[in-house]
């Protein structure tokens, strides 16, 4: 890419901020996936988990436990774990885009060196 004084310039572009939204869809997209691959979803609870107990009369109870709340560092953590076991089967990294390259160095007439690196801003992007 060239402006108009003819200075070549490395275009990189990015894929805007990482929001809560952005977040949750990546972990939505790493959950159906592995419910096409292992045919269950991950937040079932298993059959061990919905077996009773007894107290000492003999009354059956069912024990719940949860995981407490829902937060931004919650998911970032869980997409985090699974991006490390994703990296560690694959021998690769979910982050990775195959099609970026690094930029070759360009330099205009003067001799100077030119990257250009172009964002997204927010109102770009469709919830």
């Amino acid at each position: 890419e060239y402006d108009a004084d003819g200075t070549a310039w490395v275009r990189t572009v990015g894929q805007g901020p990482l929001t809560v939204k952005v977040v949750e869809d990546r972990l939505a997209a790493v959950k159906a996936l592995f419910h096409e691959r292992y045919g269950h979803d991950v937040d079932e609870e298993s059959e061990a988990d919905e077996q009773p107990e007894f107290d000492e009369d003999g009354t059956a109870w069912v024990k719940t436990v949860g995981n407490g709340p829902l937060t931004v560092e919650v998911l970032e953590s869980k997409i985090e774990e699974l991006k490390e076991l994703y990296e560690s089967r694959f021998d690769s990294s979910v982050d990775e885009d195959e099609d970026d390259e690094e930029p070759e160095e360009e330099f205009d007439q003067d001799g100077t060196l030119w990257f250009k690196w172009e964002g997204k801003e927010a109102s770009n992007f469709t919830a």
